[in-house]
């Protein structure tokens, strides 16, 4: 086991006052596994501070921040930026209850992420614009219609490639700028600004 790593994320992640002993070699052995040939101890310990404040920005405790790395740990080196847009877009999704479910979908689910951004806008703007859907963002935009289908389950059911789908909704700095200012997505809208964080 990396003692270099094992020193990163003792310093940036506080692992043992979070995890037991057991839990705690365990997710030493995984992160050593997954950075092998991968990048710097650098750059490495560079992304777990961004994870880090991408977690802080949008609300979500620190243990559930290392659940999303064990369960995925290329969580680490993802795009924050784009991760912040497909958790704000996310906001339409919702559970059995008819709640937000992208706070559980990142925790427990975090590798439905790699979906690319421009999919993942284009599925939610085709639930909420097309009229013959009958959609309510408070009803039925489930993480399965959004995250979960394939490009082609999604071309039976609504007759769109996964082509002309983004065609018809393009991302663009004022789609995400819409996005920002959604009610759901104010206090995160907020904390961005108190950071100085811009797109």
């Amino acid at each position: 086991m990396n003692k270099d790593v094992m020193k990163i994320l003792e310093e940036k992640l506080f692992l043992s006052s979070f995890l037991d002993e057991k839990k705690c070699v365990e997710f030493y052995q995984m992160i050593s596994n997954y950075l092998k040939n991968r990048s710097s101890l650098e750059t490495f310990a560079k992304n777990l501070d961004d994870l880090k404040d991408l977690y802080e920005i949008l609300n979500i405790d620190h243990k559930s921040m290392l659940n999303s790395i064990m369960i995925w740990p290329a969580i680490i080196h993802a795009n924050k930026q784009e991760l912040l847009y497909k958790y704000l877009v996310s906001t339409t999704v919702v559970d059995s209850k008819g709640f937000s479910a992208r706070k559980d979908i990142l925790i427990n689910h975090p590798k439905w992420f790699m979906i690319s951004l421009s999919l993942l806008y284009a599925r939610v703007m085709f639930f909420l614009n097309e009229e013959s859907n009958n959609v309510t963002r408070k009803s039925t935009i489930t993480s399965r219609k959004v995250f979960r289908v394939t490009n082609d389950e999604f071309l039976i059911s609504y007759g769109l490639t996964k082509e002309k789908l983004i065609q018809k909704y393009p991302i663009n700095e004022e789609g995400l700028k819409d996005i920002l200012s959604w009610e759901e997505n104010r206090e995160i809208a907020e904390n961005l600004k108190e950071r100085n964080i811009v797109r």
